[in-house]
C-alpha cells in the first residue's frame, strides 16, 4: 500500500516544473498539465480528494504506487508524492535550475551550467 505525503514547495512555474521532471527521466507522454488541476488517483485506482497541475498517472511508474503530482500556487504549492515515486530534494533542485534558466533567458543572459562533483548544478550567466 501506497501513502501520499504533501511536501510544501516553492513551485510557482508549471512550465519549469514539467522540464525539471524531464530532467529527471520522465518523458513528455507521461507528464499531464491540468490549468485548473485534475483528480489524483490511488494504486487502486481511487480518487483521493487530492488535485494537482503537473500529475505522472500510476500506470507510468514501476509497482504499487498513487499517481503524484505538483500543485502550482501564485505563493508556493506542494508535491503529492510518496518516496517511492519521486525524491524531492532532487525535483526541487532541478525546477531552481529551470527557473533560472527561464528568468535569464527573459533578461537577455546566456547561461551555462555545470554539474559538480556533488550532483549540485552551477549556472553561469553573462550578457
Amino acid at each position: 500500500m501506497s501513502h501520499t505525503t504533501k511536501y510544501n514547495v516553492q513551485i510557482t512555474d508549471a512550465e519549469c516544473a514539467i522540464k525539471a521532471l524531464q530532467r529527471m527521466g520522465f518523458r513528455d507522454t507521461q507528464i499531464e498539465e491540468h490549468e485548473n488541476g485534475a483528480e489524483l488517483f490511488d494504486y487502486g485506482g481511487r480518487k483521493m480528494n487530492l488535485k494537482a497541475n503537473v500529475i505522472v498517472r500510476r500506470n507510468n511508474l514501476s509497482g504499487a504506487v498513487n499517481d503524484f503530482g505538483i500543485r502550482i500556487g501564485e505563493d508556493g504549492g506542494e508535491i503529492l508524492a510518496d518516496g517511492k515515486q519521486i525524491d524531492p530534494e532532487r525535483l526541487m533542485q532541478y525546477y531552481g535550475v529551470e527557473k533560472g534558466l527561464k528568468e535569464a533567458d527573459a533578461m537577455g543572459y546566456f547561461t551555462s551550467e555545470e554539474v559538480m562533483e556533488d550532483g549540485r548544478i552551477r549556472l553561469r550567466m553573462r550578457r
